[in-house]
């Protein structure tokens, strides 16, 4: 106990933030300091709010300055439009050079529009360009929507900045409708303004906000960036809805001044104005670490002052206390010296009559009463640890009033893995199991009852109670007990403790092993035997074989397995055999039942050993109407791919004649046949034409695992490239960009269909690609031991979700014929491959126009069967 006492006197020198003097002069500077920084940080809150009051002033009427020129510029560049477009009339439209030449004498439009004016006709495409260098005449720009809307809906609007046709770079354009005599619009007047050139938007990029700051153009119903004054953020796009509050609450209109963290994870003061004659937005924009620099500075300087406000006080609080508490720390170390050598105990010197006088002693009368106590327990425990130690039981004494261990011997180590010391600071309960400690609360209980009324005596008891070890181990002790009343009145337990874990574990095991085998067989509701491999007798049977083959289980006890397995009596016996010596346990058999009727059944065997002896534990399952359902299953399947095949095989001969009779009356009435006739005639054979391809894709559907190869080793990669090299027309015709990546692993298929079934997936992936949109193709590959996966992602039209469930059924379209040409039997033939090769294929899309991906899972060796033989594979 000395020995501790020092050590911990010493790690509390050695750590002096532990001792009385280190914790007030602690709180006293916590006081101190939760002053002055309060104080401080009130003023420096003053002080930036009051500066972002002015900087929101600023950049108020800055953004609103910038706001009102861009908006004034946008309308005189409109308003020069209109005042063209009326000077245009269908005359003018009509001749091209007379037009060409009314543009070039408008000279303010060239200044106007850095880029170009054009005019085009209703139906988009350019009649007239300035400059003519541009060669805009003859493109379409009806994709354009501000040409779009002058001619559809005849306004005047402001249109998304994109990239141009033309001059390959950021644009802005604008457009107005060209009226005839009675409104009616006839054509578009567009102005193009390039922003890599020298524009009215100059002012923005060449003016910063500050020195880390600057201004934002942004369109808000796109998200996108007009101008900066960073000319790298032209046109960026913005973060979408949900991710910055912020933005979406300027783009629903807010206007003014706030704070927020950008996209850039930068956080600024921000001031917004709308440009109305555009919808646009005009933003303003100033890291906040630059606006308040000077309030930074101010409370770094008085961190700076409190710093040296607080080592002055804390010093002379140390030096302060180190007086009045030196007597303490003589006493303290007077005693670890004593602890440290082993020294007698004596009083401790008093150099004063403060308190600090009195407390010392006080502390010398208590060492005095703890010496002598001290010696009365070092004869007691000598007399007591002769006995204890040369024991191998275990010793106990229970106090039942405070539920404590009083003694515990050392053998408890032995026995439970815990030290003397572990098991006296644990409460009782901790060293028993659930269940025991449940019998011994009812045990000690009523013991104790009968104890108190003298209706027990001295009387001893033998009890046996399931310990937990220290490891988490159990073990089984038989444990003597005897009610006792200590000095104190205070009803105690002795108890002596002996392990009998041994013989515990193997009278259970032996319970358990027969009680388990035998609920799970008696009461399963499965057909369930035992029989000899030698004899084939019945050992044993449950009541649901009892059921099952309408014989009483008595009766069944008596049978061989011969008596109702119909094949032929050495047929049983080798399978009976092989169970036996685990060479198989799955057998099919045919049963007969006491009625007479035979069953088809699933025999599962496995040889156990009971009683010495090895049995085989068999499971019987009724398969008969598997069977019968299996066959009628595979005879349906076969019907109607033999029909499926005849129509469309049959079917094509007179589509064929008719198409062709079509075509010769065609040209034989050519004379006679006005255009709506001719137009009838070309409906009718287009649509002969269609159904003959409807037929030829219902064909192969129909043949796809009916005379298709048995599979083969195959590359994947050759396969793929095999596909790429057959689409190439495909390819170039789109100019599609192709990335490859992933493991192609050697795969067993039938090698036309896995063909067919790529080619239409990255087929598909070329056709439905979206105007203008370059069409981008990620072909992926991935393999484990058993499985092979090939994704094809595109950035095509993509699927609406609700629709994915129609996508791989036979003459299904989700997109229009007069857009996309096609049978609607590709995807449903891709599906039929894969499901032939036990795989699975299918689609991923987040919704119109955002692409698509399709994938495909496969086994690494598809083991087909043709003509009942299974085919090589490696």
């Amino acid at each position: 106990m000395s020995s501790n006492y020092s050590k911990r006197f010493a790690l509390a020198n050695r750590f002096w933030f532990h001792s009385l003097k280190a914790k007030i002069v602690f709180f006293t500077l916590v006081i101190f300091l939760a002053g002055i920084w309060s104080l401080a940080f009130y003023v420096s809150q003053m002080l930036r709010e009051d500066m972002q009051h002015l900087l929101s002033n600023q950049q108020s009427s800055t953004v609103s300055f910038m706001a009102a020129k861009v908006n004034d510029q946008l309308d005189e560049r409109l308003k020069a439009l209109e005042e063209v477009a009326k000077q245009l009339n269908p005359a003018i439209l009509g001749d091209p050079a007379a037009l060409q030449a009314l543009l070039e004498q408008r000279s303010i439009l060239q200044l106007l529009f850095n880029a170009g004016i054009v005019v085009t006709n209703l139906d988009g495409s350019a009649l007239a360009d300035i400059p003519l260098s541009s060669e805009r005449i003859g493109v379409n720009y009806l994709d354009r929507e501000h040409i779009a809307s002058a001619l559809r809906k005849g306004k005047a609007m402001i249109g998304r900045p994109i990239m141009g046709k033309k001059a390959r770079a950021p644009i802005i354009g604008m457009a107005v409708p060209i009226r005839d005599t009675q409104g009616k619009v006839i054509g578009a007047l567009a102005g193009v303004i390039n922003l890599d050139k020298p524009n009215f938007l100059d002012g923005i990029t060449l003016n910063n906000s500050g020195k880390t700051g600057g201004y934002l153009l942004v369109v808000p119903q796109y998200r996108l960036i007009v101008t900066a004054a960073d000319k790298s953020r032209i046109m960026e796009q913005l973060p979408g809805p949900g991710v910055s509050p912020w933005i979406d609450r300027v783009f629903q209109g807010h206007e003014g001044t706030d704070i927020f963290v950008n996209p850039l994870g930068v956080e600024v003061l921000t001031s917004v104005k709308g440009v109305p004659v555009a919808g646009w937005v005009m933003v303003v924009a100033l890291p906040t670490a630059e606006a308040f620099a000077p309030i930074r500075a101010m409370q770094q300087r008085m961190l700076l002052v409190t710093l040296l406000m607080t080592l002055l006080a804390g010093g002379l609080t140390w030096w302060m206390l180190r007086r009045q508490l030196s007597p303490m720390l003589v006493a303290a170390k007077t005693l670890a010296t004593m602890s440290d050598n082993n020294l007698p105990l004596r009083p401790l010197p008093i150099t004063g009559q403060d308190e600090i006088g009195e407390f010392i002693g006080g502390f010398n009368r208590l060492m005095e009463t703890l010496g002598q106590r001290e010696e009365a327990l070092k004869e007691s425990e000598t007399r007591y640890r002769l006995l204890a130690d040369n024991i191998s039981d275990v010793l106990w004494v229970l106090n039942l009033e405070q539920k404590r261990w009083v003694y515990v011997s050392p053998s408890v180590k032995r026995l439970l893995g815990y030290s003397v010391e572990e098991v006296l600071a644990q409460p009782v309960e901790h060293t028993t199991t659930a269940a025991s400690n449940v019998n011994l609360k009812t045990w000690i209980a009523e013991r104790s009852r009968l104890f108190s009324i003298g209706a027990a005596g001295s009387h001893e008891y033998l009890d046996e109670v399931e310990h937990t070890r220290k490891d988490g181990s159990t073990v089984w002790t038989e444990m003597a007990t005897r009610y006792i009343r200590n000095e104190q009145g205070e009803l105690s337990l002795l108890g002596v403790s002996r392990d009998i874990g041994k013989r515990k574990r193997v009278e259970a095991t032996l319970r358990e092993s027969e009680a388990r085998f035998r609920h799970i067989f008696e009461h399963n509701d499965s057909v369930m035997l035992l029989i000899s491999p030698d004899s084939g007798e019945i050992v044993d049977a449950n009541a649901a074989a009892a059921h099952f083959y309408g014989y009483p289980v008595e009766r069944m006890r008596t049978m061989r397995i011969e008596q109702i397995n119909t094949l032929l009596p050495e047929k049983v016996s080798g399978g009976l055999a092989q169970a036996g010596h685990h060479e198989k346990n799955l057998f099919i058999f045919p049963h007969r039942l006491a009625s007479g009727e035979v069953r088809t059944v699933e025999v599962r065997s496995s040889p156990i050993e009971v009683g010495g002896s090895i049995l085989l534990f068999t499971i019987v399952n009724d398969v008969t109407e598997r069977e019968k359902t299996t066959v009628e299953l595979k005879r349906s399947n076969a019907e109607l791919e033999q029909f499926s095949y005849a129509v469309s095989h049959d079917m094509r001969q007179p589509l064929r004649m008719i198409s062709s009779y079509l075509q010769l009356l065609g040209m034989e009435l050519a004379d006679q046949l006005d255009g709506e006739k001719r137009e009838y005639f070309d409906f009718a054979i287009d649509g002969a034409k269609r159904l003959d391809r409807m037929l030829v894709a219902l064909l192969e559907y129909s043949r796809v695992g009916r005379l298709g190869e048995p599979p083969v080793w195959v590359e994947s990669r050759s396969l793929l490239e095999d596909v790429l090299l057959i689409l190439q027309p495909e390819v170039a015709e789109a100019q599609a960009r192709f990335s490859v990546t992933g493991n192609w692993p050697r795969v067993c298929v039938s090698r036309d269909e896995i063909l067919r079934l790529m080619q239409n997936l990255i087929g598909n992936a070329l056709k439905f690609r979206v105007t203008g949109r370059t069409p981008e193709i990620a072909i992926a590959s991935e393999a484990t031991d058993k499985t092979w996966r090939m994704s094809v992602a595109d950035n095509g039209v993509g699927i609406i979700p609700d629709q994915i469930g129609r996508l791989f059924h036979v003459f299904q379209r989700l997109q229009p014929r007069a857009a996309y040409e096609g049978t609607g039997v590709g995807l449903a033939l891709c599906r039929k491959i894969a499901e032939r090769h036990s795989g699975r294929i299918w689609v991923e899309s987040s919704g119109e126009g955002q692409g698509s991906t399709f994938r495909v899972e496969l086994p690494i060796a598809y083991l087909a069967t043709e003509a009942g033989k299974p085919t090589n594979h490696e």
